[in-house]
């Protein structure tokens, strides 16, 4: 597990709920059914995922961010569902509208979660937008669009990292949805965080730690971390 990745990911729905005029309907990783939503009318929805990432010393992740404006709806005595209706010049605007305000959130000074997201994605290197739902091939031009920006990551291992993944427990503790994982990804950021740098390198390079400590005195690197 990539514990920047899925931290980035967090980072980007807790610093938007709240932010844009979608409100609370800000999910992870996929749309899901929530009661709050209401029923038979169309509304702002925004669903972020994490998507390709490329490992390397200047590593890459796309980021999608989908905008939509949508529908609960329930059909037969079922459990109510989230669908995208076809687009209008009226819920073109909203989608405009949401997607402007979503960049500027994550620029936002006195956001304390966006702030996060600036220290771990510390460089955008491309930024696009595209017509569609993440995941549905459709031939109507539906309310949706997808914001897709690449950005690097900061190392797992680097001191930024780890001050920047500890803030982000804190405001996780705060939310009732993300709560309950915060032990769980806490234990497991003291386990590797915690290593020593030379085990870190030594496991990037697949040799042992002895071999590696072999090629340092042999090429002159000074100390052991």
């Amino acid at each position: 597990m990539s514990l920047n990745r899925l931290a980035l990911r967090i980072a980007t729905v807790l610093a938007l709920k709240g932010r844009t005029h979608a409100g609370e309907a800000v999910f992870d990783s996929r749309n899901v059914t929530i009661d709050e939503l209401v029923r038979d009318e169309a509304v702002p929805v925004i669903s972020v995922y994490t998507d390709e990432d490329m490992p390397g010393d200047e590593r890459q992740v796309n980021l999608v961010i989908e905008c939509a404006v949508s529908v609960l709806e329930q059909r037969d005595g079922k459990e109510p569902q989230l669908w995208t209706p076809t687009t209008d010049p009226m819920l073109e605007l909203n989608l405009d509208l949401l997607e402007a305000e979503i960049m500027d959130v994550l620029r936002e000074p006195d956001n304390e979660a966006a702030d996060i997201w600036r220290t771990l994605a510390f460089d955008i290197v491309k930024t696009s937008s595209q017509r569609g739902v993440f995941g549905v091939e459709t031939d109507q031009r539906l309310a949706a669009r997808q914001l897709l920006l690449s950005v690097r990551l900061l190392a797992d291992t680097q001191g930024e990292t780890i001050v920047a993944i500890d803030r982000l427990f804190g405001l996780m503790e705060r939310d009732d949805y993300y709560a309950a994982a915060v032990p769980q990804l806490r234990d497991f950021a003291n386990r590797n965080t915690g290593r020593h740098r030379a085990d870190v390198d030594a496991a990037r390079l697949m040799i042992p730690q002895s071999s590696f400590k072999a090629l340092r005195v042999v090429y002159g690197v000074a100390g052991g971390a």
